[in-house]
């Protein structure tokens, strides 16, 4: 009798909601000798929301009949990125995914079909995979070098992973390789320490590393972040990297490094100029605890270990091409040479840095692994990409609010080429804006944003009509083809779309800017009569309890809440400490929340102090509905002329909103009260709900969605790719 076929089995995929989900996700990454299994404590902290700089990250499992997990994956967006890859792939937001795990084919396109249904509920126009969790730290599939194990913060995937993706569709993107270097084979020339007179000629020393000196405000790690994010900033995945994103991924650098193979070159301000970061190899360790690292694994951490990997390497933009990444070799190869390691093992160098490659090239290295990230359109014919008022809206969606919320309902009629703005009256302060002035403001910043993206496809907006007033404020706008040139605002040029998407308020230190140029009805105030002022507004604000509550509603403290992703005022961007988003305080916070307007009216605690900057009030005299409107797009377009000079700004409209400041400013009709000053640290992205939430009157694929756990003792450093972009 003939064979009758056994049925297919039916998978079945979930979102990973429970610990014990958690660890399952963690088991499948632990069955391939020859991968290094992510770090547990990193992918515990994914699963509790403790993600920076990716959004709405999500654990994926697939299960087979029997419920038995078959296949993992992770996958999230960042606005960020979205922002960078847009030169290079097209206007996003993209799907991410990575972590990736397929015991078949049939597993794998379960997982991409997953993904991709995630990227067409958000809106996003492009899935780019794998990566964990950005580009810039750890990502791609082999295509080639299947044979070498991986080592730390490197990749290591089967060959039916590029296999699967190229089958589904998907391109290669960024084709890169590790290194291998055999440091006994190093020629004497190459492994030659620099003597002092060569370094005094490039104008650099060595300074050498020190546990004891990584970690304060400009302790070794921060002018490591600095240096690098400058020497990165070329790289077409780069993400600038904040504080904490360094703080997280150097946790664990005291224990685990060998400050003899740490390379700092300073120039006389004795900024880090050019340097090299590599540390042991522990991913034997890795493999064995499974991704643990804790007190049991700290003594095999720290003995015998004689492979190395480098980490990340750079020079800074304006000092290279003066041959310093070469003096950083040579005192790294002398430094492996003398200390008796092995192996140098390198993380990828994207085949458009030659320069990087050839500095272990002629140190007798060879390519490890070959590996690429890849990406596909997705959407409507799988290659359209927003463009007319739907892209517009899209990126208006960046457009500031008083406490980010959000009040726009944009109704886009491209059949007529106009649109029809209004109010959501849910998102409206009747409290701490009775007069409607920052409804109005922040529309009229919209209608700037959309103005920009409309001009970058062409076209002129027109306001037509303004009616209403607060949340009955009605707005009409139409537009048509534009042959001229934008006018510049000043002397300044016409703001662009990267300029909507990149600008952000900064709520940490603003540094002094120098001189400022602003346009007329833009007020620089003394910083020492504004800092009481700013004093005196937040002890007003905190004494009247209905002001605090309508702030509490829009408060988002814990990262598990899924309003977190969508609008008010994150403890991220307020700058508020990590201890606040932890679960006691979550609970403590909720058990208090009802009694806080009046404790803290009882108490009058200054939310808020003195800030840091240059303090700037915008006055304007129409304060028609029309007016405001007008202002908004005036004080959008300086904002993002100030975000294209290296600014930011920090609002603190409880100025103008209190009755005892309001009239010291020395200011007629005041509308807005900023600092202005350069973020000593990347600002936070705020978040921003889709315009998918106006479904009947923008399809569904126009959406937008925000673009744009106990940790162990022990925690590594990780930052993939150490490419030192111009040599």
């Amino acid at each position: 009798m003939p064979e009758t076929p056994m049925p297919a089995s039916r998978l079945t995929v979930e979102e990973v909601r429970t610990r014990t989900a958690c660890e399952e996700f963690l088991t499948l990454g632990s069955r391939t000798t020859q991968a290094v299994p992510l770090l547990a404590d990193d992918v515990r902290a994914w699963f509790c929301g403790d993600h920076p700089h990716v959004d709405e990250l999500s654990l994926l499992l697939v299960r087979d009949d029997d419920g038995v997990p078959v296949g993992r994956c992770v996958t999230h967006r960042s606005a960020e990125l979205d922002s960078v890859l847009s030169a290079s792939l097209g206007p996003g937001p993209f799907q991410l995914f990575g972590a990736v795990e397929a015991s078949s084919p049939a597993v794998l396109q379960t997982l991409l079909d997953a993904v991709e249904n995630r990227a067409l509920r958000a809106g996003a126009t492009g899935l780019l995979g794998p990566m964990e969790l950005l580009p810039n730290q750890q990502g791609g599939a082999l295509t080639s070098g299947f044979a070498a194990e991986a080592f730390f913060d490197s990749p290591w995937t089967t060959p039916e992973l590029a296999d699967g993706l190229r089958a589904a569709g998907f391109s290669p993107w960024h084709p890169a390789s590790t290194w291998e270097v055999a440091v006994r084979d190093i020629p004497p020339a190459r492994r030659r320490r620099p003597d002092p007179t060569e370094l005094e000629a490039a104008g650099v020393r060595r300074e050498p590393a020190s546990r004891l000196r990584l970690r304060d405000r400009g302790g070794q790690v921060e002018r490591l972040r600095e240096a690098l994010n400058g020497s990165f900033a070329q790289l077409p995945y780069f993400t600038p990297i904040s504080r904490r994103q360094m703080a997280r991924q150097t946790a664990g650098l005291e224990l685990l490094m060998d400050p003899r193979l740490v390379v700092l070159l300073t120039d006389e301000s004795e900024r880090i100029v050019s340097f090299a970061l590599v540390v042991p190899d522990p991913a034997p360790i890795l493999r064995r605890s499974r991704g643990e690292l804790g007190l049991r694994e700290l003594p095999r951490l720290l003995g015998g270990n004689q492979d190395a990997v480098l980490i990340v390497q750079g020079t800074r933009p304006g000092r290279q091409g003066e041959g310093l990444l070469s003096l950083v070799s040579r005192e790294l190869f002398a430094e492996l040479h003398g200390g008796g390691w092995e192996h140098l093992r390198v993380t990828s160098i994207g085949e458009d840095n030659p320069g990087s490659s050839r500095v272990f090239a002629h140190a007798g290295g060879h390519p490890l692994h070959r590996l690429s990230f890849f990406h596909r359109r997705v959407g409507p014919g799988d290659g359209a990409t927003l463009q007319g008022p739907q892209r517009w809206c899209q990126v208006a969606e960046r457009a500031p609010s008083a406490h980010n919320t959000q009040p726009w309902v944009p109704q886009p009629e491209a059949a007529t080429s106009t649109l029809r703005l209004t109010v959501d009256p849910s998102c409206t302060l009747p409290v701490g804006d009775p007069t409607h002035r920052d409804v109005q403001l922040s529309l009229g910043a919209w209608i700037e944003s959309f103005a920009v993206a409309a001009f970058a496809e062409g076209q002129h907006v027109s306001l037509e009509e303004v009616t209403g007033a607060g949340p009955d404020l009605r707005i009409r706008l139409s537009w048509s083809p534009e042959h001229g040139t934008r006018p510049a605002f000043g002397a300044a040029a016409a703001p662009t779309v990267q300029d909507v998407l990149d600008r952000r308020v900064h709520r940490g230190r603003l540094l002094p800017p120098g001189p400022l140029d602003l346009p007329e009805g833009f007020h620089i105030l003394d910083a020492l009569d504004a800092d009481p002022l700013e004093r005196r507004a937040g002890r007003h604000l905190s004494a009247t309890p209905e002001l605090v509550a309508e702030l509490l509603d829009w408060l988002r403290l814990d990262p598990q809440d899924p309003r977190w992703h969508q609008d008010g005022l994150s403890a991220e961007c307020l700058q508020l400490p990590r201890a606040v988003q932890s679960r006691l305080v979550q609970r403590l916070f909720t058990g208090i929340r009802p009694a806080l307007p009046a404790l803290l009216g009882r108490t009058s605690p200054p939310l808020t102090g003195a800030g840091t900057g240059v303090p700037v009030v915008m006055s304007w005299s129409d304060r028609s509905p029309a007016g405001l409107v007008e202002a908004g797009r005036r004080l959008q377009r300086l904002w993002l002329r100030l975000h294209r000079q290296g600014l930011a700004v920090s609002p603190a409209s409880e100025v103008i909103d209190c009755p005892a400041t309001v009239g010291r400013l020395g200011v007629e009709h005041p509308v807005a009260y900023f600092r202005v000053g350069i973020p000593d640290d990347v600002p936070p992205r705020s978040a921003r709900r889709s315009v998918q939430r106006h479904e009947a009157v923008l399809p569904v694929q126009s959406g937008l969605d925000a673009v744009l756990g106990a940790a162990d003792s022990v925690h590594l450093p990780h930052h993939g790719g150490h490419h030192d972009p111009v040599r």
